[in-house]
């Protein structure tokens, strides 16, 4: 890859973003995609960047600001402060799993190099 005059290549790493429903706490909250002719409403006082999602389990809805699933793109040195809950407390085993295959796959590339 050739890069231009002030460009700096860097390793990015997708990272899946899921939400957790709130009324089972089981299921995963997934944006609602209606036809063109039937709205999706946002309840008045939400504001208009909410979207509707609905549990794959429960069936229950919320109304969320950010359109669950998403991925984002992480710099190699942020993944692992970024894969910790919100809260502080630790992974789970497949965040801790996810976690190490990241970093393992960073490194195969890394001695390939």
């Amino acid at each position: 890859m050739k890069l231009k005059q002030n460009e700096e290549a860097f390793a990015l790493t997708p990272v899946g973003v899921k939400y957790t429903c709130e009324h089972c706490h089981e299921g995963e909250m997934k944006v609602v995609v209606n036809s063109p002719d039937e709205p999706n409403p946002v309840p008045l006082g939400l504001g208009g960047n909410m979207r509707r999602h609905r549990c794959d389990k429960c069936n229950g809805e919320l109304f969320l600001s950010k359109v669950y699933p998403y991925i984002e793109w992480l710099p190699e040195n942020e993944i692992i402060r970024k894969v910790f809950k919100n809260d502080g407390s630790y992974l789970t085993k497949e965040g801790l799993i996810f976690l190490i295959e990241c970093l393992d796959k960073r490194y195969k590339l890394k001695e390939e190099d």
